[in-house]
């Protein structure tokens, strides 16, 4: 909303960013666009960012704004701008050459959205517009694109870049975070349908064999070709979602959606859970240490685990001394990982 005009120079609402970008488009309307970029809410950030051909000049100049100082039309008295040489700008537009559009549809949010329009060549016409929410999607050449442009933006606006890639969560093998209600969004918008009735399969036939909540996040175990390690991370106030399969698929197969529909259906099947022998100094030592793993049972001699790097690893349940390595924390009723681990010290 514009709020005011004083002779040709006009005033914006301070969260009126539509008019504000507005504004700027019309101040620049008379140089050549090649790239718009604007993050929307992001992180409480509203950055917009630029790059234009300047007839004038004879060159690519990249501009941009925080828009939450920019108070009026005087546009040139709240932007930051640098000649770009013709090399950095050959770069993008080779990088833009290898941009398609994913077929399926892209996840957006109410805030942290990012919005991408390159004016230049592409795979599919003649340019390229894209929104996401949060983080850059899994499009060939798209976070190399974000890579470049940021080396030619100031150091203050690092940090987005990082949050962009994916690149400050902390997480092992986890798919870059998205906005998505686990409980109510179809499904349609993370799989196809081959996956769908894949998933629907693995999910009828009982194939997700362990699921169970700790804090944040679902671990489950389905029983596909090998043993998989499915962990969701969600947020039940943002609606973020992360999913790790340890399968080798590079996309959301049907071990993840046979787990969501597990999860939808409220099928769950506690991990036992299982703590290494350790030699403790005192009492109180071993009362605090609550180092526990996930455990999904005894095969022979080894032991099922869940390691730190997402993967199902089986270890020996006996010492060198025929004695047991672990101390069972939880067992299911009928106490049947302890009935083993004592079978196999008979």
């Amino acid at each position: 909303m514009i709020i005011g005009k004083v002779g040709d120079t006009m005033t914006f609402d301070d969260t009126d960013y539509k008019s504000k970008i507005n504004a700027i488009r019309k101040y620049y309307k008379n140089d050549k666009k090649f790239l718009e970029v604007y993050f929307d809410n992001y992180n409480s950030f509203h950055i917009y960012i630029r790059i234009d051909y300047v007839k004038s000049d004879k060159c690519y100049k990249l501009r941009w704004f925080d828009l939450d100082y920019l108070k009026s039309s005087k546009i040139n008295k709240y932007v930051g701008s640098e000649y770009l040489e013709d090399a950095f700008i050959d770069c993008l537009v080779q990088l833009g050459n290898n941009l398609s559009l994913p077929k399926e549809n892209i996840p957006v949010g109410k805030d942290n959205n990012v919005y991408f329009h390159l004016n230049s060549k592409c795979k599919d016409g003649n340019s390229f517009k894209l929104e996401f929410y949060k983080y850059v999607p899994e499009i060939v050449c798209l976070d190399d694109f974000f890579e470049i442009l940021f080396m030619a933006l100031p150091k203050k606006v690092e940090p987005i870049l990082e949050e962009v890639l994916g690149r400050n969560v902390s997480h092992i093998g986890y798919e870059r975070k998205f906005r998505f209600d686990l409980f109510k969004d179809d499904l349609v918008q993370l799989f196809d349908d081959l996956i769908i009735n894949r998933g629907e399969n693995y999910f009828e036939e009982k194939k997700v064999i362990f699921l169970e909540k700790i804090d944040d996040r679902y671990f489950a175990v389905v029983n596909g070709n090998e043993l998989y390690l499915v962990v969701i991370k969600y947020d039940e106030i943002s609606h973020d979602l992360q999913v790790y399969c340890s399968c080798p698929c590079d996309f959301f197969c049907k071990h993840v959606y046979a787990v969501i529909k597990a999860i939808r259906e409220k099928k769950f099947t506690s991990f036992y859970k299982v703590m290494l022998k350790k030699k403790y100094e005192d009492m109180f030592d071993r009362l605090m240490d609550f180092d526990y793993s996930l455990s999904i049972g005894i095969v022979d001699d080894v032991m099922g685990v869940v390691n730190d790097n997402g993967q199902i690893e089986w270890v020996p349940v006996l010492d060198e001394n025929g004695k047991s390595r672990w101390v069972v924390v939880e067992d299911d009723e009928k106490n049947k990982l302890v009935t083993l681990i004592t079978d196999l010290m008979k």
